[in-house]
């Protein structure tokens, strides 16, 4: 049964790889795709006015453990730090902030032009199997 496994398992590995093109396209985008997100989360901040920052804070809690420090039997009470998040509201230089955002839309328009000239050059590779 085994001997039959491993090669149907192995086929799929390798139906499931992408193709030398889809890789090439999918790797030109992703500067893109990450330019596109800051851009949509300073949008954000301009348009509030504030940046909201997640705080990791410990807190303290009551947990059954079992056993206890003398000896590996029974059950007991223990305390646990864990942390916690929580958002917080930050005041912003807002003509900072602007700049910032006017920075990189400037950065994706001249990555806009690189990326369709390297998707280009992707599209002369072979493409994916049928």
């Amino acid at each position: 049964m085994v001997r039959y496994v491993m090669p149907l398992a192995l086929a799929l590995l390798l139906a499931a790889c992408a193709s030398p093109q889809e890789k090439c396209l999918r790797d030109s985008a992703r500067e893109l795709q990450v330019i596109d997100a800051l851009i949509a989360e300073q949008q954000l901040v301009v348009a509030r006015g504030y940046r909201v920052v997640e705080k990791l804070e410990p807190r303290n809690e009551l947990v059954f453990c079992m056993g206890d420090r003398r000896r590996n039997v029974g059950v007991s009470f223990c305390n646990e730090t864990r942390m916690t998040s929580r958002e917080e509201a930050v005041a912003v230089d807002m003509e900072l902030e602007q700049r910032k955002l006017t920075q990189l839309i400037a950065k994706r328009d001249a990555l806009v032009s690189s990326t369709s000239r390297t998707q280009a050059a992707c599209m002369a590779l072979p493409g994916p199997r049928q």
